[in-house]
């Protein structure tokens, strides 16, 4: 894959490489980068990599939140009885929930979860025994 800006273009190697060229008086001059040095200098000229990794790292903590109360919800056996007793298609509306269960687990990419989270830090000395003991996954 080739891409062209003026005076500048990149093309995608097959070993994974890019090479970008840029042209000077009608010379080319270019170089060879790997995708990770090209993360690096978009981090640094963009945000500066403090500020990425820090919203990266609040994003992932959102997403493991989200991904808990979603799963809390979902296994509440209290509400799953209820949905059984009083609605007629209940069959159908749990395997709907059983299927958002998945699909939240699936977003989250395997992120940590809030009560992993916690649990890091209770064994990092950030917090007490009891918030370690109350932050164990359900299920």
């Amino acid at each position: 894959m080739k891409e062209h800006f003026p005076e500048l273009s990149f093309e995608i190697k097959e070993s994974g490489l890019i090479e970008i060229q840029q042209y000077q008086n009608m010379e080319s001059v270019s170089i060879d980068i790997h995708h990770e040095q090209l993360r690096h200098i978009g981090r640094v000229v963009f945000n500066g990599k403090s500020s990425a990794d820090t919203r990266i790292k609040d994003l992932e903590r959102r997403l493991g939140v989200l991904t808990d109360r979603i799963v809390d919800l979902i296994n509440d056996q209290y509400i799953r009885a209820e949905i059984i007793e009083r609605c007629a298609n209940s069959v159908e509306i749990l395997l709907r929930w059983d299927n958002i269960h998945d699909l939240a687990y699936e977003f989250d990419c395997g992120l940590p979860t809030k009560a992993q989270l916690d649990a890091d830090e209770a064994a990092a000395g950030k917090g007490g025994a009891s918030v370690a003991l109350l932050s164990v996954p359900k299920g």
